[in-house]
């Protein structure tokens, strides 16, 4: 009877019958009684071994600590973050409650994402997928992971990743996310020396970056097609992605992506013999790097002056 109803239900039900004796005039049935009544099935849930406890219990108690996981989390607080999505995750699946596991398993991940445990991480957010409903949820958290395995070089699993977040972005018609995943996955493809994969998902980000006027990844993502096709040794339409890539990183003031397609424009005329057009780009190039690198000095000492 506890165990179907719940304390709160189950006690109810006595209260409101007891009132009832009382009103009909039996004195037996008065409040002391039932306050103490009260008492005993208080005591009696509390004692019941955990499985004869309703889920309903545990689902509340998941659903506050879930609650205040993310509000630690908000407020870099990771250590609480860490152990109230553990008790989170314990309490739902007591619950019986998928995919309320699953988002806690994901507030866990990015506690240990942000504490620098990214194994532990990957491990939590693999664990989420399977359960997550929200796409937009599945597609950040798919996209999350794959960052993870890029940057420790775990390339396939970061590619098979961002293909299954690329499709979910692009069902849900998030452009900018889409753009985003897609310039991710390029990157991948090339460094997996894919190069023909690779130029089709950077034509297909620099496309959304046109469309989008994504005018800080524009530059970059010439460059980008450029050197995909220059892989695939189609020097001469190469050059003029480069030659794109310098126009546009002038126009957006990004010194640091102009230097890198003049060194690969100087490359390209390099393996064509242009051994005096390719020198004429170094002076360039070094005064472009000498000068991000002074910017990083003077912003790294900044950091530190009051």
């Amino acid at each position: 009877m506890i165990h179907h109803l719940g304390y709160s239900s189950f006690t109810g039900v006595l209260g409101a019958l007891f009132n009832m004796l009382t009103s009909l005039g039996v004195p037996f049935f008065n409040r002391p009684l039932v306050s103490w009544l009260r008492q005993r099935v208080h005591w009696l849930f509390d004692v019941l071994p955990d499985a004869a406890k309703p889920s309903t219990h545990y689902a509340a108690k998941a659903q506050a600590a879930l609650g205040r996981a993310r509000r630690c989390l908000a407020q870099d607080d990771l250590d609480a973050a860490l152990s109230l999505a553990s008790i989170a995750i314990e309490d739902y699946e007591r619950a019986a409650d998928r995919e309320g596991a699953s988002q806690a398993q994901v507030v866990l991940a990015e506690a240990l994402r942000r504490i620098g445990q990214d194994d532990l991480a990957i491990a939590a957010y693999e664990r989420s997928l399977p359960d997550l409903k929200q796409p937009n949820v599945k597609a950040q958290t798919l996209t999350t992971v794959a960052d993870l395995y890029a940057a420790g070089y775990r390339y396939t699993e970061a590619r098979d990743s961002y293909r299954l977040a690329l499709k979910v972005y692009h069902n849900l018609g998030h452009r900018t996310r889409e753009a985003y995943v897609a310039h991710r996955l390029a990157y991948v493809l090339y460094e997996q020396e894919r190069w023909p994969e690779a130029e089709k998902l950077y034509r297909q980000a620099w496309q959304l970056a046109e469309e989008l006027n994504l005018q800080s990844v524009k530059g970059s993502l010439l460059l980008e097609i450029g050197n995909s096709i220059a892989q695939q040794g189609r020097r001469v339409e190469a050059r003029q992605w480069f030659e794109r890539s310098i126009a546009q990183t002038q126009m957006s003031g990004d010194i640091l992506a102009q230097a890198e397609a003049l060194h690969s424009l100087a490359a390209v005329c390099q393996a064509d013999r242009e051994a005096e057009r390719a020198r004429a780009f170094y002076p360039t190039i070094l005064r472009h790097l000498a000068a991000v690198l002074a910017h990083l000095v003077i912003f790294n000492g900044a950091r530190y002056t009051k």
